[in-house]
């Protein structure tokens, strides 16, 4: 039986998403995600990024494809997807993640709850 492999990746949008209707209807919406990973690089510690293809299929694509713009800080939950085919005559495949679940955190700092005084 086989497992089901879920992953997260936090990260920010590299350009607008692009939305499409298939013939039927059924809405595709499609995302890259920069992701930095920390790499020693002449002796010091640098951010690196790592891109990573991303689609929403449906309902839930439609509703947030608005939000996801260029520079957004998103959460991912989602699944790897494997595909491989090929294109004049050369073997290609992909790994892209299909999304279920966004979460995208405000971008400014959170008001300090307890800055004021109590009236009590």
């Amino acid at each position: 039986m086989g497992e089901i492999c879920r992953a997260f990746l936090s990260g920010n949008l590299t350009k607008d998403a692009e939305i499409r209707q298939t013939a039927d209807g059924f809405t595709v919406v499609r995302f890259s995600v920069a992701v930095n990973k920390r790499k020693k690089k002449g002796g010091e510690w640098a951010n690196v990024p790592n891109y990573f293809d991303c689609v929403i299929f449906g309902n839930y694509g439609a509703a947030i494809s608005e939000s996801l713009t260029k520079g957004a800080k998103v959460i991912l939950e989602c699944e790897p997807d494997y595909s491989v085919w090929e294109k004049n005559g050369e073997k290609r495949s992909k790994v892209e993640f299909i999304v279920s679940t966004v979460v995208m955190p405000k971008r400014e700092p959170q008001p300090d709850l307890y800055a004021e005084e109590l009236p009590f």
